[in-house]
């Protein structure tokens, strides 16, 4: 399966290509677009990274793009341009939630569980709930919370045993509230996990472990675009919005205020 993937919810985003089939994955080309370029470069940088890769866009199986949460304006951009090129390549597209991508991420730093190893596979099962926390100005912080099933799939020269990610919730918080509020909705022991040097800096504050991590960029949102593919996990075109999570600043200052 070869798809197309597009990331465009942060400050700096990008395009990328990429070949799998939800068991393998082979990252081709990646191609980082600068911030407030999403306009002008998305389309064009495209254009450059198929032709570079000698790939006609009606080859494509697939486009994946990062849904949310993050920029307003470039999640418009981003969702807009892979809605135009589904619809009129009337191909399959899939949404990746960029906290699911981060809990991905921080998932593959923990490395995969070597199957005929038990003390190692049950170290690694201590840990039930994936926790993935992001930025989202204000002193509030995007949460994500995911179960891990196991095992997800078996690969390489050794059997090794990877986690799917299965969506719990995700939410705004306060992030004087996160450790307390994460308690409250999983009983279960949790891996924090967050790009952001400031809430982990704040989380180690207060006494809680977190595991700091790169913010995913488009390779990652191909990677988990290949394995919802490959699952039939698609969104129908029309219907495809971004999640936001909370309502952008025009629609709460266009909201009437209460008369007292």
């Amino acid at each position: 399966m070869l798809i197309l993937a597009v990331e465009t919810s942060g400050k700096n985003g990008g395009v990328a290509l990429a070949r799998g089939d939800g068991n393998q994955f082979e990252l081709l080309q990646e191609s980082p677009i600068g911030a407030g370029q999403y306009s002008a470069e998305l389309m064009p940088r495209i254009v450059e990274l198929l032709e570079k890769a000698r790939i006609s866009k009606n080859d494509l199986d697939g486009i994946a793009v990062a849904s949310g949460p993050g920029s307003f304006t470039g999640l418009r951009v981003g969702i807009a341009t892979v809605k135009g090129l589904a619809d009129t390549l009337q191909k399959p597209l899939a949404a990746v939630s960029v906290l699911e991508a981060i809990a991905a991420t921080a998932q593959a730093a923990q490395g995969p569980i070597t199957a005929d190893d038990r003390a190692e596979r049950e170290r690694k099962l201590q840990r039930e709930t994936m926790v993935a926390l992001m930025d989202a100005g204000r002193g509030e912080v995007y949460v994500g919370l995911y179960g891990l099933e196991f095992p997800m799939r078996q690969h390489g020269p050794r059997s090794q045993v990877m986690r799917g990610l299965t969506p719990v919730t995700e939410l705004l918080l306060p992030l004087e509230e996160v450790p307390e509020r994460i308690g409250r909705l999983t009983p279960d022991p949790i891996t924090i996990a967050t790009p952001d040097d400031k809430i982990a800096a704040w989380l180690r504050d207060q006494e809680v472990s977190v595991l700091p991590v790169p913010r995913p960029g488009a390779g990652e949102i191909a990677r988990l675009g290949v394995e919802k593919l490959a699952r039939g996990e698609t969104e129908p075109v029309a219907e495809l919005d971004a999640n936001y999570i909370r309502r952008s600043d025009a629609e709460i200052f266009s909201l009437p205020k209460l008369r007292k």
